[in-house]
């Protein structure tokens, strides 16, 4: 679970919160819930879990659904019935786009690798041109033994 999560001041004078405040508040809830929730990976792409959320927000699971056909629609989330996406919210969380070092990449792949092979992953990584195998080869250590010229892993070549 990461440490902390925003939705930038500016999200409040957009036409999406206005349109979120005047469908209702369960509209707005969710959104909110879905990017601050404890559940929310720092990659903003995880497990669609409705009746979670609808327990959590106390409202019907088949509003949470129309829910996220709205947001869907609005194009703030994607989700294909199994997983979501919180469209933005690594810009957001990240302050821009996300620096393409090993290390962020490393752990979006790690994150990926642990949600099923779909078209919606493919897409989050085409978007972040996130490889799907990343991870760096480990070194192999060696110890020199002194004068030798001989290593655990054998003679010197």
């Amino acid at each position: 679970m990461r440490k902390l999560a925003t939705i930038a001041p500016s999200f409040w004078l957009s036409d999406d919160a206005e349109n979120l405040i005047h469908r209702g508040h369960d509209y707005l809830a969710v959104l909110v819930y879905l990017w601050t929730g404890p559940e929310t990976p720092v990659c903003g792409l995880m497990p669609l879990a409705t009746a979670q959320i609808a327990a959590k927000l106390r409202i019907r699971p088949q509003k949470v659904e129309a829910v996220l056909i709205e947001l869907q629609d609005a194009g703030l989330i994607d989700h294909d019935g199994r997983l979501i996406w919180l469209k933005g919210y690594i810009e957001v969380q990240l302050g821009g786009m996300p620096n393409m070092s090993g290390s962020w990449i490393a752990n979006t792949s790690n994150a990926l690798s642990a949600l099923p092979d779909c078209d919606l992953v493919s897409r989050y990584r085409d978007h972040y041109k996130v490889p799907k195998d990343c991870r760096k080869p480990k070194k192999r250590k060696t110890k020199k033994v002194a004068a030798t010229g001989v290593t655990e892993q054998g003679p010197r070549q």
